[in-house]
């Protein structure tokens, strides 16, 4: 009876263990990812399974899929769509059919008949920042003393906005 006793025991420290190291694992594996990424694949898979797509995908429900919305999406969203497909099933540890030749090439032709140059928008000149700089120093509001650092962090240290906003207060010396 001792036995089975320390036997249960043992099987629940291990199962607990076993659920510590999982939810460790998880946490670990949601901040390999940023919470717009993550939303964005959401949507996207989301979006494929509307459009009829089924889980785990086939190569052809992905082309079939490609084929459907080629002419109503811009090329780099289909690129981010199938990427959230790719990234579903590696996590799932399934066979992934976005590395087919055929969704691959499929892309490349989408691109090629579809595809416009990105809009880039046009950089901020140091002419223009003295210019807010110089509007924001006029206020006293204590605010404007935030978004004048922000702004002059973000333009001289080449931050992108996702950089900024995950600044905390002990990342910053002065």
């Amino acid at each position: 009876m001792a036995a089975d006793n320390q036997q249960e025991i043992l099987i629940h420290n291990r199962s607990s263990s076993a659920q510590l190291i999982e939810d460790e694992t998880s946490t670990y594996i949601n901040a390999a990812t940023s919470d717009n990424t993550r939303a964005a694949y959401q949507f996207d898979i989301a979006h494929f399974l509307k459009k009829g797509g089924v889980l785990p995908a086939t190569v052809e429900g992905v082309v079939d899929y490609l084929n459907a919305c080629a002419s109503h999406y811009n090329p780099r969203t289909l690129v981010r769509r199938i990427t959230a497909l790719r990234q579903w099933h590696r996590l799932k540890e399934r066979d992934d059919p976005t590395k087919s030749p055929v969704v691959t090439k499929t892309l490349r032709g989408i691109a090629r008949l579809h595809g416009k140059p990105k809009k880039q928008a046009a950089a901020l000149r140091l002419k223009d920042l003295d210019i807010i700089v110089a509007s924001l120093n006029e206020s006293e509001v204590v605010i404007n003393t935030r978004n004048k650092a922000i702004l002059l962090l973000g333009f001289f240290g080449a931050f992108r906005c996702s950089e900024l906003v995950t600044l905390d207060w002990n990342q910053v010396s002065i």
